[in-house]
């Protein structure tokens, strides 16, 4: 595209030089003054002054050469919306945004169609700096014989500073770079997505929280806590699989989430043949279920999670659980279930039940229930 930009930017070129050109030629100005006035130029300069000349030759007048005809302003502006829409760099992104556009959510936009205009060059920008990380991962696999100190990213995104020789990087093929979302790279884009986090999630955010967005258009503050119980899903994922360390689940996990996450592991075809991952994985599975039957359901309505009752029973919901309503559990231990031999003893000792009074009798004679009507309309 830059090349169908070459022959635009020429002419806006040239049309610039044009004004430019006549403007600083004819910038001083000119006054003309008719032949036989009897006017000295001495007399024009300054200001305040009297000026004495013939009348019938005529009066000195302006001449005004430093108009530019509009139609070469009205033709550069059209050029540069030409530009604009070859290129795809808006107002927005430029930095001055039209007067129309005054939400944040139009100005985000705009500016992510300008980002997603050039995907083509940021794709090549991209391959670029893959090609050299490669180059320079091979350079010090070869001749990196000394050790050396490098920052890196290592498990749950957690930073740290690690020695390494040219031997560790052997097996290390190429370099792969991930580009994030345009729209969250902007801080119109940042506000938007706080907006509806939001909206999503209104008692888990905090408008300290909003208003650090709003102020530095970083929203790590906002998701760092799911960030971070996701990053333990995956390390615990991580470790069932491998099974060399236990996986234990406590009290304040998130336990939807983990359960749900955690049967990813048991959906590859492969890994369900194995008896023994399964297992593992179901148990650390009932680990959260028993911690959401077992904890404290104040505990569990902080964390915005819903308590369960015994297996085979109901849930109990934290506000029967406050307000003193029996739960599943009841006050020493699990609740005792119904003994239906029990309860046909105890109908036996009662005794045979009371015969219920007869129905009584219309004064005239018509039936006063349906079972009194039958004989009637049977005939």
């Amino acid at each position: 595209m830059m090349f169908d930009l070459l022959p635009i930017q020429d002419a806006i070129n040239s049309l610039y030089s044009t004004i430019l050109t006549n403007q600083n030629a004819f910038g001083v100005q000119n006054i003309y003054v008719p032949r036989g006035a009897d006017i000295a130029v001495n007399q024009l300069a300054g200001g305040l002054n009297v000026i004495e000349g013939n009348a019938q030759a005529g009066k000195p007048e302006p001449l005004n050469l430093t108009q530019t005809p509009k139609e070469i302003f009205e033709f550069v502006k059209q050029l540069e919306q030409v530009m604009e829409t070859i290129s795809g760099v808006n107002s927005v992104a430029r930095g001055n945004p039209e007067a129309s556009l005054k939400s944040g959510n139009a100005l985000a936009l705009v500016q992510s169609q300008a980002l997603q205009f050039v995907s083509g060059l940021q794709h090549s920008y991209i391959q670029l700096v893959e090609d050299m990380g490669t180059g320079l991962v091979n350079m010090l696999r070869d001749f990196a014989s000394v050790p050396r100190v490098a920052a890196i990213v290592g498990e749950q995104n957690r930073t740290e500073l690690k020695e390494f020789t040219g031997d560790d990087l052997s097996e290390v093929n190429r370099v792969i770079v991930d580009v994030g979302n345009a729209l969250a790279q902007t801080t119109a884009g940042r506000v938007q997505i706080a907006e509806q986090l939001l909206q999503m999630m209104p008692e888990q955010l905090t408008p300290q929280q909003y208003i650090n967005v709003m102020n530095t258009g970083k929203i790590d503050t906002l998701t760092s806590g799911m960030n971070d119980e996701l990053a333990l899903i995956r390390s615990e994922n991580e470790r069932l699989v491998d099974g060399k360390i236990e996986v234990q689940a406590i009290a304040t996990d998130a336990h939807s989430m983990h359960i749900k996450e955690h049967k990813s592991v048991l959906a590859d075809p492969k890994l369900r043949k194995d008896p023994v991952l399964t297992e593992r994985a179901l148990g650390h599975i009932q680990q959260h279920i028993k911690l959401l039957q077992e904890t404290d359901p104040n505990l569990l309505a902080m964390i915005g999670e819903q308590p369960l009752g015994p297996a085979g029973g109901s849930p109990v919901s934290p506000e029967n659980a406050q307000n003193g309503a029996p739960t599943a559990q009841g006050q020493g231990g699990p609740q005792a279930q119904p003994d239906p031999m029990a309860a046909a003893q105890a109908a036996n000792q009662m005794g045979p039940l009371p015969t219920p009074a007869a129905p009584a009798q219309s004064p005239n004679g018509m039936p006063t229930n349906p079972q009194e009507a039958l004989p009637m309309t049977s005939g």
